[in-house]
Parts: structure tokens; sequence; C-alpha cells
């Protein structure tokens, strides 16, 4: 090596170690920033979790009569929870409550200084840096409506079963029946609200679970049709989905839909009926009316065959009419847009005929069997999508020979669906759904 080359080696040598000084300073630097960095986020999640926990404590309480000053109690929760001094804070943590009385939300803001220590002394950070969390929890309510299958399927074990199950249910809200509303609405050939929606509900809907009767057949679409317009849920419209009540209508059945109501016309006379399908896929014997008895709809009803213009004698224009016959019914569902037994749709099987005032309408029962049958499906799947298109969710519980594809489609979805052998477990499976709603009350 040549003098000349000595001689630069031995003028950067100074060089090197001034930007080694430098460069071992700004390492130990990021690592005080690293050690001071995971401090500062150990320090908030810590404050998080106790803020959260104080909110969820705060908003249980809410109308405990034995806390007066729930403010004290929630910022007493907070501070048990994160003390001054933890992970290197001060000693200056303070937590803030806000209480709204009008919507039952609680808000907690807790704030913290952490000390400094290694990237203080490396002058890259002050003494403290403030960390803050939030937490809120809003203390709600819940609408719940149990949908109750008791068709003739339900006698014996299964009604009492469902009877046990459902009284066990409602016993898990017997402490929020203050801010909850509860109904139930049965159904076999027809539906009854047997109890609208209402707080302070657990005695009186014991009352009304106990009174079930099972008789009949499977009309879910007017049981779903009633449980979203007669019960009484509150029909919320700008409110934002935090803000509202939980709604739900939770269905329980052992077996498909047999039958649906609809409008008839006998004797010149209009009436609302249902129309009942047999286990044998055909039509069967009698047309029922929910509503009422008269000399226009005998006790025994009417039988819903032949279809033909609903005329009374005299007036009829259907060829080869027996003149003393005034038992033909119009079925106005054959002609509207959406039931009408069209090849336009394709869940329907072909009918001859088609209109409510075609004298030649097919008569023959497998085939109006199957139009009862496929309807009875349709319309209550029309009305469970009119249920959740408000916001309400939808628990279904089926067992026994229920059809799990039209329960699935009925259902909210795969976790709102439940599925037992038998009624006796019944009980466990509404214990599920229970603990889910209580769960939800806490937001």
């Amino acid at each position: 090596m040549n003098a000349i080359n000595r001689h630069t080696i031995q003028n950067n040598r100074g060089g090197f170690l001034v930007l080694g000084s430098v460069f071992v300073v700004l390492l130990f630097g990021f690592a005080a920033l690293g050690i001071e960095a995971g401090r500062w986020f150990a320090v908030k999640a810590e404050m998080a979790k106790a803020v959260d926990a104080a909110s969820l404590a705060g908003a249980t309480h809410l109308t405990n009569p034995n806390i007066p000053d729930k403010e004290v109690f929630m910022q007493q929760m907070a501070q048990a929870n994160f003390p001054d001094g933890l992970l290197g804070t001060d000693q200056h943590t303070t937590f803030t409550v806000d209480k709204n009385d009008v919507t039952n939300k609680v808000t907690i803001s807790g704030s913290a200084n952490v000390l400094n220590t290694v990237s203080r002394a490396l002058s890259y950070a002050g003494d403290s840096v403030p960390v803050e969390a939030l937490g809120a929890a809003r203390l709600g309510g819940a609408e719940v409506v149990l949908v109750t299958d008791v068709s003739g399927s339900m006698e014996g074990a299964p009604i009492a079963d469902l009877k046990d199950a459902a009284q066990q249910f409602i016993d898990n809200f017997e402490d929020t029946q203050d801010r909850s509303r509860f109904g139930l609405v049965s159904f076999a050939s027809g539906a009854v609200v047997d109890y609208a929606l209402q707080k302070n509900f657990h005695t009186d809907l014991t009352t009304a679970i106990n009174g079930l009767i099972a008789n009949g057949g499977t009309n879910t679409s007017e049981a779903l049709a009633k449980a979203r317009t007669n019960t009484g849920y509150t029909a919320y419209t700008d409110e934002p989905l935090n803000e509202r009540d939980d709604q739900y209508v939770i269905l329980i059945s052992d077996g498909q839909p047999t039958g649906f109501t609809s409008v008839f016309t006998r004797n010149s006379s209009t009436f609302t009926a249902v129309i009942l399908e047999n286990t044998a896929g055909k039509v069967h014997n009698k047309l029922y009316n929910p509503n009422a008895v008269d000399a226009l709809f005998p006790s025994g009803g009417v039988n819903p065959l032949p279809r033909g213009d609903g005329l009374p004698v005299g007036s009829s224009s259907c060829p080869g009419k027996d003149p003393t016959d005034d038992t033909t019914t119009k079925w106005w569902i054959l002609q509207d847009a959406i039931y009408e037994p069209s090849s336009a749709h394709n869940y329907y099987a072909p009918l001859a005929g088609g209109g409510p005032e075609d004298c030649m309408n097919d008569r023959d029962p497998d085939a109006a069997g199957g139009y009862i049958a496929q309807t009875s499906v349709r319309k209550a799947l029309d009305e469970a999508a009119l249920i959740k298109a408000q916001n309400i969710k939808v628990y279904v519980i089926g067992f026994g020979s229920i059809n799990q594809s039209f329960l699935n489609q009925v259902s909210s979805g795969p976790s709102y669906r439940f599925y037992a052998s038998s009624s006796s477990e019944l009980e466990g499976l509404l214990q599920i759904i229970a603990n889910r709603l209580k769960l939800r009350l806490l937001q």
C-alpha cells in the first residue's frame, strides 16, 4: 500500500468514528422509543378494558335502586380495574362518566399520563405521554314474540314439552321485564294472538302459555302475519339500528305448513277462511272459518270442492250444476298475481283452468292438494320475508317431521336456526337463544 492510500485511510478514520457514534445513539433511541411505545399501548389496552367493564357494569345497574349514585359507582369500577400508577402511569388517572337516562346509555372516558424513562433520558420524548380510552354501553330492551305450533301433531308430549320450554325461556327475562316486551302467537288451522307485546309480562304470559291446546292443521303463514301486524312491534323509522330495541320472532314448529288463509265466495257472500290439505296431500274435506260461525258458514264447515263461480242456485253459469246445489265455492286466490297456479310460477303444480270463476277448474283432489300445499309454503315464506324486511330477526326451532329447507328460508340465517330430534330438546335450544338475547341487552 503506497503512502497516499495510507494517509487517506488515516484521515477517514475519524469520520467513521463520528458516524458510528451517531448510529449507536440512533439505535439506542429507536430501542428506547420501542420500549416506551410498547408501554403506551399496554396502558391504553388496560384502560380500554377498565372503561368497558365499568360501562357494562353501569348499564347493568342503571335501574338498580340500591345504587343511588350511578356515576360514582362507575368511576369506582373503572378505578378498581385501573388504579393510579398502573404500568408506570402518574397518580392523576381520571374517569369521566356521561349517563343518558333517555337512551339508557352510559359513556366513560379515561385519561392517564405514562411516565417516560429511557426515551426521556435520551431526549426522545417528554416527561410523559397522555393516553385515553372510551367505553360505552346501553341498557337495551327487546321485543320478542314466540310463535308456537299447536297443530294436532303437537298433542301429548310435544305440547307439554313446548309449555315447559316456553316457561323456562320467559323465566330468563323476569328481571328485565320492566324494559322488554314479550308476546305469544299460537297457530293450528288458524292463528291467535294469545298475548300482545307488553312489559311486565311474566305472570300473564305464563297463564297464556299454560292455556295452549293442540288441535288442527298448520297455518304458518297466518301465524307469521299476525306476529308481524297484530302483536304491536314498535315501528322504527329514522332511528339508527344501534339505538333500537332488538326485535325477534321465535318460530317453533314440528311440521310443514298445510293450509293458508284466503278470501272465498259462497252464495254471493264473501268471507275469509282457511283451506287445508290432509296428510295424504289431498284437499281437506272442510273449509274452516277462523273468525265466525253463522248460517253461511255452518259449524261443520263446507266442502271446498267443487270450485266454480260461487253463485247461488238460479244464478250459476256453470253447466251441469245441480240446480239444488249451493255449495260451489269461488277461490279468489286463483287469480292473484302472486299465487295463481300459472306456468309463470314453477313452484306450482299445474291446474286445469285456474280462474276463480272457471267452472271447469281441475276438481281432482290430488291436483288441488298440491296447489294448497305449495301455496301454504309460499305464503309463509313471503310473510317471513316481510318480517325480516322490518329488521326483525327470525329464530326457528324445528323438530319431528319438519322440513328443514323450509325453515332455513324462514330464519334470518344459519345462526338463527336450530333442529332437534324430539320435543324433549326444546328447553335446551330455547335456553341457547335466551342466553344470546340476554347478552344482546347490553351493547
